[in-house]
């Protein structure tokens, strides 16, 4: 069986390859901003984990699948005025780490906050659509008629980065504080 090597150390296709994963990176962030659908940067088989402690709320602290994640997120958390500041992309592991910041608000208790964030986005190149044919003799004529060779919209330079492992980082005790802010009110009201 052949194997193609997708990936090469030469210093332009690390160059080009950490220039795609920060343009991905930035689309993805855009359609963030937006509110417009983001699943389209994301591979159907992602796994998100937001870290923190799982008991705080249903989307922190496990690995769940990327729709369910947006959809859980949604029903709890509401966010505006983010943006993206940072960027840095390691083109050998195909990860981007981005630093943000916004303003939150927990839809139960309407409580707002300020959150600085980090994603960690590993990445891999997105062939869902493609029927590549290779073949185990390292190409040439076969018997079906194929060459056995890639065409050239079947490259890795052809397909886009999409979002195979998503990690954030963020403030969970703001969060508590503002799924806690009806009990707080209370407190202060007996007080």
């Amino acid at each position: 069986m052949m194997t193609i090597n997708t990936t090469s150390n030469t210093p332009s296709t690390i160059l080009q390859t950490y220039h795609s994963l920060i343009t991905s990176a930035t689309k993805l962030t855009s359609a963030f901003i937006s509110h417009s659908s983001i699943l389209p940067f994301f591979l159907p088989t992602c796994l998100v984990t937001e870290h923190g402690p799982s008991n705080l709320a249903p989307f922190l602290g496990k690995q769940i699948p990327i729709e369910e994640y947006l959809d859980i997120l949604g029903k709890y958390c509401t966010y505006k005025n983010v943006v993206f500041t940072e960027f840095c992309a390691d083109p050998v592991l195909c990860e981007v780490v981005v630093k943000a910041r916004g303003v939150f608000t927990w839809i139960e208790t309407g409580k707002e906050w300020e959150e600085v964030f980090v994603w960690r986005l590993g990445m891999r190149r997105d062939f869902s659509g493609d029927q590549v044919h290779v073949s185990s003799s390292g190409g040439g004529d076969n018997n079906d008629g194929s060459t056995g060779l890639v065409t050239k919209d079947q490259t890795m330079g052809e397909r886009d980065w999409k979002v195979w492992r998503w990690q954030v980082w963020a403030d969970t005790a703001s969060l508590m504080l503002a799924k806690k802010a009806k009990e707080m009110d209370n407190i202060e009201r007996k007080e």
